[in-house]
């Protein structure tokens, strides 16, 4: 950030601050992170119905990662969870997934779910509370880009554990690589 963008955020007098109110329907929506996107070629059709009843904009609707790359993350978290790089990328990506949902949990619209009108808060409300220039973030859902750099790393971990129960395939992945490359 710019100091400029910082003096106005921390000024009486902050146009880029959105309305309190506005926040929640900027944020991610819990069911878009199991749920393929209204804009997936194959599945769209059959999820469009489904998404008609968040209000979030359309933007933080398309979160979904795929379940290989969820499970290929569970699996690099119970299989390697001793190792430092390990912790750090899932605690990041657990972190900027929990912040991308907002300061009220959603689910499918959602933000109450008992009949005393429950209201789960999460960690970014006291986020917002504390650090100044994170009330001019509009869109808090975007957050999620850089939890999807983590599961894409602890993916890439799940799968080398893969490799290690298939060392043939492992070989003939190595082989197949260095002879394509020399084309």
């Amino acid at each position: 950030m710019t100091i400029n963008e910082i003096l106005i955020a921390l000024s009486k007098q902050n146009f880029l601050r959105p309305n309190i109110n506005e926040i929640p329907k900027l944020s991610n929506d819990l069911m878009s992170f199991f749920l393929p996107s209204h804009l997936h070629p194959l599945l769209g059709q059959f999820t469009l119905d489904l998404y008609s009843n968040i209000p979030s904009w359309p933007a933080e609707r398309v979160n979904f990662i795929g379940y290989i790359v969820l499970g290929l993350s569970i699996l690099a978290l119970l299989k390697s969870r001793r190792k430092p790089d390990i912790k750090f990328w899932f605690v990041t990506t657990f972190f900027f997934t929990i912040i991308s949902l907002g300061p009220i949990l959603h689910f499918n619209g959602a933000v109450a779910f008992t009949d005393s009108n429950l209201k789960i808060p999460l960690p970014y409300q006291i986020l917002y509370n504390t650090i100044p220039f994170l009330k001019n973030c509009r869109t808090v859902g975007r957050f999620f880009v850089i939890a999807t750099l983590g599961y894409s790393v602890l993916a890439g971990y799940g799968f080398s554990e893969l490799l290690k129960y298939k060392p043939d395939r492992k070989k003939a992945y190595l082989y197949n690589s260095r002879f394509s490359a020399g084309f």
